[in-house]
């Protein structure tokens, strides 16, 4: 096995023994052996190439915030090199996990860097594809953690890291992962991020596929706040926007992938529910007890005790609307749930309890 770069956009490439020719995954571009062994060198020998082969390393292991430590001192070695505001570029956009809020996911920085890995490249253009590609990586693994908590595969050993284990423990307390705000709030900086990418490889079938999966969940929640003006937003009508450009991606993925199409239009719906649910869960806990909802939280076993708080607090209801308030209540907690024969299951103790 073979190391080098492409000498179009400088992406990292493995060619084989044996291998004399390859093709870039990123910009597409063709190149050999020799040309891809030949930039490897030359860059490894520029005034910043101890420090970019260590940001690469830690790269690498997703290290983001030891690897932004390496890039940006390449950039003080070398304000030039496409290569250091690429990965410094990456280092923003992406999760760094275990790090405050701030001092995550930085959109603005990171296309910036982006441009300037561009503009001092040696084919702008292949640049630009290959930082389209690596938006759509960082993208698609944010999507495929939250495939990780939508499916209740909480067991799966996978090192996300201090913020990403509250995220998963935070969804095990829930039981109704698809509900809660999946984004964390970072959805702005993704479409930021998105909205961008577009611009420089619209052809491009993965960050197609990724960014019409992104739209189509993160619309749902976005009207959810516009609705229930829970969590504040400093861009105005978010869902609009998205929407917008939710069609610019699934329109042209439809020209290459009508399966794809499909299963962003089948999460689309999805999300939809799970967001309509949420919204009437939390505007009915608004209208009912703080210890009324603690007894529904803990499922079905407490049902009848919760019917009979509530009506203690509010005796006017009466024991049929009281009855029913706590059943629609647990269910849209995902703590009950109703059988056809009218009964109620307990998802934390699985026992069952007949409906009085």
């Amino acid at each position: 096995m073979s190391q080098g770069l492409c000498p179009s956009c400088g992406a990292a490439v493995n060619l084989t023994a044996g291998q004399t020719e390859s093709k870039c995954q990123y910009c597409e571009s063709t190149f050999t052996l020799w040309q891809a062994e030949t930039q490897l060198n030359d860059v490894r020998k520029s005034k910043a190439g101890g420090s970019l082969l260590l940001g690469q390393i830690s790269l690498a292991s997703l290290d983001y915030v030891k690897a932004l430590v390496f890039y940006e001192k390449a950039i003080e070695q070398d304000d030039k090199s496409p290569e250091a505001w690429f990965g410094r570029a990456v280092c923003l956009g992406n999760i760094q996990t275990g790090e405050p809020r701030e001092k995550r996911i930085k959109a603005t920085e990171a296309v910036s860097c982006w441009e300037a890995a561009i503009l001092f490249a040696a084919n702008p253009d292949a640049m630009a594809k290959r930082a389209a590609k690596a938006i759509a990586e960082a993208v698609s693994s944010e999507l495929e953690y939250q495939n990780l908590g939508a499916t209740g595969d909480f067991a799966k050993e996978v090192d996300w890291g201090a913020v990403n284990e509250e995220r998963v423990r935070s969804a095990r307390e829930t039981q109704y992962p698809l509900a809660l705000p999946v984004f964390l709030n970072i959805e702005r900086d993704y479409h930021e991020l998105l909205a961008w990418a577009w611009t420089k490889d619209p052809q491009n079938e993965f960050l197609l596929k990724t960014g019409a999966d992104f739209y189509s969940r993160a619309i749902p929640f976005a009207e959810l706040r516009e609705k229930y003006r829970n969590v504040p937003d400093s861009m105005e009508n978010p869902s609009k926007l998205f929407r917008e450009y939710r069609e610019k991606y699934l329109s042209a993925l439809r020209q290459v992938d009508v399966e794809a199409a499909g299963k962003c239009d089948v999460t689309f719906r999805k999300f939809q529910s799970a967001a309509s649910g949420r919204y009437s869960a939390r505007a009915e806990e608004e209208n009912i007890p703080p210890s009324v909802m603690k007894l529904i939280r803990k499922g079905g076993s407490h049902k009848i005790a919760a019917i009979k708080e509530l009506l203690s607090i509010r005796p006017g209801l009466g024991l049929a609307e009281a009855k029913k308030i706590v059943e629609e209540t647990g269910a849209q907690l995902g703590t009950m749930s109703a059988s056809k024969s009218g009964c109620f299951v307990d998802r934390k103790s699985t026992r069952l309890n007949s409906s009085h």
